[in-house]
C-alpha cells in the first residue's frame, strides 16, 4: 500500500495540477491513455480513482450512447464535480459513479464485466494490490484490456531538486508509487495476466513565471507551508536569469490483456 499525500485527495489541488499540465505542458496523456487502452464505441469501460473526471467524460464521448463507464472514486466531492461536469458536456447517461475505496471494488462489482479498465495514478493506493489485480481480471470480459499508469522513477525530478536545494536538505530515494509502478504492480499483473506490456510517457511543463511555478508546488505534495517565503525568492532568483523552468512529468503504463 502507498500512503496517500496531503494533496493526493484534495480536490481543489488536483485541478490546479490539471490545469497546469494542459496549460504549461507540450504533450496530452489523455491521448496516450486511450491510444494504449484502444478506446472505442460502445464499449463498457470501469474508470478506477476516477478523480473530477479527467478520463472520464472523454471517455463517456467515445463510447457513446451505446458505451457506458462506470466511474469510481473514494471522494464524494470529486464525484460531485465530475456529476456537473458530465452535465454540463451532456454525457450523463453513458456514466455510473460510485464512491467507494479500489479495495472494494472486487466484490461491489462481482456481477459486472467490462471490456476496458483503466486506473489512472490509483492503482498503488489498494491496502491489497494482488486481490485487487486479481478482482480486475475477473471484471474483464475476454480480450479485455486493463492499462493502469502512474509516476515512474525521475517524475518531476527537476522540481524535487530545486525544492530540495530551498531546504537545503538532501533529495531523498523515490519510493512509494514509483517503486509500485515500475516494480512490484509488474511482478503482480504478470502472475495474473500472461499478456502485459509497459510504455513510457514524457510531459515536459515549462513554467513561464514565479506565480505559475508557485501555484503548482503549492498544489503538489512537495509543498511545505515553512518554505513559502524562501521558495519564492529562489523562484524569483531563477526567473531572473531564465525565462522558464522545465520540469518534466514521467509516467508508466502497464497494458494487460485478458486471453
Amino acid at each position: 500500500m502507498t500512503l496517500k499525500g496531503k494533496f493526493d485527495t484534495d480536490e481543489r489541488a488536483l485541478i490546479h495540477r490539471i490545469s497546469a499540465h494542459d496549460n504549461f505542458g507540450t504533450r496530452d496523456l489523455n491521448q496516450w491513455i486511450f491510444q494504449n487502452l484502444e478506446i472505442t464505441r460502445n464499449i463498457a469501460v470501469l474508470d478506477l480513482g476516477c478523480g473530477i473526471g479527467k478520463q472520464t467524460i472523454p471517455m463517456a464521448r467515445v463510447v457513446g450512447n451505446s458505451g457506458s463507464v462506470v466511474a469510481i472514486d473514494i471522494s464524494e466531492k470529486a464525484l460531485r464535480i465530475l456529476n456537473e461536469l458530465a452535465v454540463q458536456e451532456m454525457v450523463m447517461k453513458q456514466i455510473t459513479k460510485l464512491c467507494c475505496n479500489i479495495d472494494e471494488i472486487p466484490s461491489v462489482l462481482k456481477k459486472s464485466s467490462f471490456d476496458r479498465i483503466l486506473s489512472s495514478f490509483a492503482l498503488y493506493y489498494s491496502q491489497d494490490p494482488e486481490k485487487v489485480i486479481t478482482g480486475l481480471w475477473n471484471l474483464l470480459k475476454s480480450n479485455g484490456i486493463l492499462f493502469y499508469c502512474g509516476p515512474a522513477y525521475g517524475n518531476n525530478q527537476e522540481l524535487r531538486t530545486f525544492h530540495y536545494g530551498v531546504a537545503k536538505l538532501q533529495i531523498p530515494p523515490e519510493i512509494g508509487p514509483p517503486e509500485f509502478m515500475e516494480t512490484s504492480s509488474l511482478i503482480l499483473t504478470r502472475k495474473i495476466f500472461s499478456n502485459v506490456e509497459v510504455f513510457h510517457f514524457e510531459n515536459p511543463l515549462q513554467f513561464d513565471s514565479v506565480e505559475s511555478l508557485h501555484q503548482y508546488w503549492s498544489s503538489y505534495n512537495l509543498y511545505d507551508k515553512d518554505l513559502e517565503n524562501d521558495f519564492l525568492l529562489a523562484a524569483t532568483h531563477h526567473f531572473r536569469s531564465h525565462s522558464i523552468f522545465e520540469t518534466t512529468k514521467r509516467v508508466v503504463g502497464v497494458k494487460a490483456t485478458k486471453d
